[in-house]
């Protein structure tokens, strides 16, 4: 049986357009972004990779996020969520993971201190600043609640109150990609499977976001 793995793609399309927005950021396929510039990105399944941001400061809050084979079945890993702080201005910010998991005996070590790294950019033109979000106490999690305690202790409490536009993104849809290249849709066995090795928050993040999408 051919290997697959879940990729997303689709149209571009744009949103809140700023044309003071220089900055594209660009997450690795295994990144899944949780927070950008104070604005909550919903469900996985439906996240983005790509963003255009304004000059000067941006934070981001990402993950990695993968499916990964366990025998005849897959495991879902998501990683501690990352708090990424950069300025930047007029230039391409290429984030990645800053190693390659493919299996789950991979993950060790990686699961308690996830890091990334910045590729494909003068490293000299961009201040960067990354630390781990730290969860409080809750039945579920709270990013954005978070967010703010964790800026209120690095010194970045400015990014509290600034929620500015992301420009542009990538409009998913999910399909698989066999070995030839080949792509084919989910069929609903497949989605199903993907969605019992979801967490409860993903479960109930993704069963909102598919009543609005009812028609």
């Amino acid at each position: 049986m051919k290997s697959v793995k879940t990729l997303i793609a689709g149209s571009l399309l744009l949103a809140s357009a700023s044309a003071s927005a220089e900055v594209t950021l660009q997450l690795h396929k295994d990144l899944q972004a949780l927070i950008v510039n104070g604005e909550s990105q919903g469900f996985s399944l439906t996240g983005h990779n790509e963003f255009v941001l304004p000059d000067g400061q941006n934070q981001v809050v990402v993950r990695v996020s993968k499916l990964l084979p366990l025998g005849s079945e897959y495991e879902k890993f998501n990683s501690r969520p990352m708090v990424l702080t950069f300025d930047a201005t007029n230039t391409v910010v290429e984030i990645l993971p800053s190693r390659e998991i493919r299996r789950p005996n991979e993950v060790d070590g990686f699961d308690v201190k996830p890091s990334v790294k910045v590729n494909g950019v003068e490293l000299s033109s961009i201040a960067f600043h990354q630390g781990l979000l730290q969860r409080a106490p809750g039945m579920l999690p709270d990013y954005n609640r978070d967010l703010v305690a964790y800026n209120n202790m690095n010194g970045f409490s400015h990014l509290n109150e600034q929620a500015q536009p992301v420009v542009a993104a990538v409009a998913p849809r999910v399909v698989y990609e066999a070995e030839d290249g080949a792509t084919v849709p989910l069929t609903p066995e497949e989605l199903q499977g993907i969605f019992l090795q979801m967490s409860v928050e993903e479960k109930q993040a993704f069963m909102a976001w598919a009543v609005q999408n009812m028609n």
